[in-house]
């Protein structure tokens, strides 16, 4: 419970740090790929993804998918009757602005790219108001969007190995109501309100969107910081709903939240060691409440285990090569990766021999050098090209999990920047810098690595609960 005071008063007797009755209903409709019942006390919002093959014209041809939404209120989710907006022959503003801020919500938790040229629209009908219609929706929306794209990876329609979700994605409404912040307003309050606000944050606890307005007096300072906490922490709890509706599934999320409480100290051993990569791997365990109890260890704590080729032609196949045979040589479960440079114009190469693409293992400049001369001849404009990362965590029964992140740019002639190793001065950014001149804090919030072991959280937390 939050530290304000239990005894303010509102209409229907809740605290002010009390949702409503939260009902998240999975598969409501037949045909839908991902459909979702979800009920913020009497607000009821159905809403049904449909996965569709192709993208927007505006799309075509950028190898990325798209994620949008559609907003409505039925006739007679209200009070009164009101015409459906596609008689009178124009979408309302308010309408069009809720579909906006859904689309981008759910946008914020996805990587487009790997949902291939695909585009998923999530219908958001509300059957009856009783405020909060966006929050609903949104919070719903995340539900029924995980149904469709595993829906549509269970049929080959994406990647089985895409990981297109860094987190998970919830809404809330907060005010200001006699006086007191509150939280999750119905209509009444919200009509009321001296302040209402809406929040929409990842389960890892940052921002996406805050809309907040004073009806009468402004609010100062003090009165934002305590709504904002109050949203906080209504996310966590609609996150942890969120993970209960999908059986414990929730891909990307960092909103471990209540389940992660039953981890124990564990201790997990990172196959490599490379310092860079272990104090990585630490600093994104550490982000996530709870799992900073496990502690990330590298191989080199383990004199007797030996280095293990690799000797596949996947990145899957040499990532699992090496967390297999750490996690039966230590007994504990081990993690591995095996990342690459992926170049269109050549292929995919070099691809998993990126390391020794020049023949000498770790030679970044005979890469580099190598590289540039295979693509001498192409214009700037083709050389798009990408980084993979296969994370691999294998546990001593032989259990497995998989998680690849991507990051998308283009080779560039000009090599810039010192920071890190590899390609990084030859791979452009779409803000114009290299990767070699991002600071570490900066290349880890954004790189292929990142977002596989960000991925990798969630499979961390269930396979070590005891």
């Amino acid at each position: 419970m939050s530290s304000m005071s239990d005894d303010a008063p509102r209409h229907d007797g809740r605290p002010p740090n009390q949702h409503r009755d939260v009902h998240i209903i999975r598969n409501w409709l037949d045909h839908a790929e991902g459909s979702v019942l979800v009920e913020f006390g009497k607000t009821r919002v159905l809403v049904a993804a449909s996965f569709i093959e192709g993208v927007p014209r505006w799309l075509k041809g950028k190898g990325t998918g798209w994620v949008t939404a559609e907003y409505e209120m039925l006739p007679r989710s209200t009070s009164t009757r009101s015409d459906r907006e596609s008689r009178r022959g124009k979408v309302s503003g308010r309408t069009h602005e809720i579909s906006r801020l859904i689309g981008r919500s759910l946008r914020s938790i996805i990587d487009t790219k790997a949902l291939g040229v695909n585009t998923i629209i999530l219908d958001c009908d509300v059957l009856q108001a009783d405020g909060g219609t966006r929050a609903a929706s949104i919070t719903g929306a995340y539900v029924a969007l995980v149904d469709a794209i595993e829906n549509a990876r269970s049929r080959g329609l994406i990647s089985a190995k895409a990981t297109p979700f860094t987190d998970s994605v919830a809404a809330v409404s907060v005010g200001i109501i006699n006086g007191h912040p509150v939280l999750d307003l119905d209509y009444p309050e919200d009509s009321t309100a001296a302040t209402d606000m809406n929040v929409v944050m990842t389960g890892a606890g940052g921002f996406v969107e805050v809309q907040g307005t004073a009806e009468g007096a402004p609010f100062d300072r003090a009165e934002l910081d305590a709504l904002l906490a109050l949203a906080s922490k209504g996310i966590g709890d609609l996150s942890r709903l969120q993970q209960e509706a999908l059986d414990g599934f929730c891909p990307g999320t960092s909103a471990v939240a209540e389940q992660v409480d039953r981890v124990p100290a564990s201790r997990v051993v990172l196959a490599t060691r490379n310092a860079g990569k272990l104090r990585e791997m630490q600093q994104i365990v550490a982000e996530t409440p709870k799992l900073a109890e496990i502690e990330v260890v590298s191989v080199s704590s383990f004199p007797n285990v030996v280095d293990v080729v690799e000797s596949a032609v996947t990145f899957v196949e040499n990532a699992s090569l090496k967390a297999r045979a750490v996690a039966k040589a230590t007994n504990l479960p081990a993690i591995a990766d095996d990342s690459g440079l992926l170049v269109d114009v050549l292929g995919g190469c070099p691809g998993v021999f990126s390391a020794r693409w020049s023949g000498m293992h770790g030679d970044d400049q005979a890469n580099i050098d190598l590289l540039l001369a295979q693509v001498d001849d192409v214009p700037a404009e083709r050389l798009a090209a990408h980084f993979t990362c296969c994370v691999v965590l294998a546990m001593p029964d032989g259990t497995e999990r998989i998680r690849v992140g991507e990051l998308y740019g283009m080779l560039t002639r000009n090599q810039r920047g010192s920071n890190g190793f590899g390609y990084g001065p030859i791979f452009e950014l779409p803000d114009g810098r290299s990767l070699a001149q991002l600071t570490d804090k900066e290349r880890n919030q954004i790189s292929h690595r990142g977002h596989a072991l960000r991925a990798l959280r969630w499979d961390l937390a269930q396979l070590l609960r005891r």
